[in-house]
């Protein structure tokens, strides 16, 4: 029994899934990236911003969802797609590992990358010091004042 001028809960629910397992492709795709920062285009920061922004569209496709499946509930019967939660919420709890691998794996990229660039710092401070710089030269210093 659908409401009015809408889907039936389990078409929903359905869609929902399908949804849920796009986002866990992104997320798996997005913890494959792997980062060369010594490259100085890096695709790997690119295809990561790109998964980041179809996951984000993804989400808000599901936000969406969401907000229809709650008008849903309140007229149909939760117990007919309690299969389908239950896939969701194992689905969920992946993604939510996946990202918390992901996070681990950039915050120790990001430590990496300030590594490098403090020892580049470094080695541009030292190799200074062997720089010819021009003498100051010898001068003649005029005062005005008188």
């Amino acid at each position: 029994m659908a409401p009015a001028g809408g889907k039936s809960l389990t078409a929903l629910y359905e869609t929902k899934l399908r949804l849920f397992r796009s986002l866990e492709m992104l997320s798996r795709q997005c913890t494959a990236v792997s980062f060369n920062f010594d490259e100085v285009a890096d695709t790997g920061i690119t295809r990561l911003q790109a998964l980041l922004d179809e996951r984000a569209k993804l989400m808000a496709e599901i936000d969406a969802l969401d907000v229809e499946i709650a008008g849903a509930e309140a007229v149909q019967d939760r117990h007919a797609v309690q299969h389908i939660r239950t896939e969701l919420a194992a689905i969920g709890e992946r993604i939510r590992q996946m990202d918390a691998r992901l996070q681990k794996t950039l915050e120790r990229e990001t430590g990496m990358l300030r590594d490098a660039a403090r020892r580049e710092q470094a080695g541009q401070r030292s190799t200074r010091a062997y720089k010819h710089k021009p003498e100051a030269g010898e001068g003649f210093f005029i005062d005005k004042r008188t």
